[in-house]
């Protein structure tokens, strides 16, 4: 089979053919609101490469994060919501 495509290599595809993005994942979070040690898991300098662990339930290092914190963690209400969404539409687009 001298010159036969290879099944795995008719499947790539070259993602760099379109100026424009298929899609955007846009994920942030409020000041205080999400500490190392939090139960939903949590990174730090040493945890934020791709397939490192996240650092596990820890009260003790989430109680002194918010320990550290000089101001009230921030929730985004309704109307702050609703901003953040209208600039990352109209900066997307």
């Amino acid at each position: 089979m001298a010159g036969a495509a290879r099944p795995y290599q008719t499947m790539i595809r070259d993602f760099d053919d379109n100026e424009f993005p298929l899609a955007y994942l846009i994920t942030f979070r409020t000041y205080g609101t999400w500490l190392r040690g939090d139960e939903r898991g949590s990174m730090d300098r040493e945890h934020s490469s791709y397939g490192t662990p996240r650092i596990a339930r820890n009260l003790t290092l989430e109680n002194a994060d918010a320990a550290r914190l000089q101001h009230s963690p921030l929730a985004l209400d309704t109307k702050q919501r609703q901003v953040v969404e209208q600039a990352i539409r109209v900066l997307s687009t």
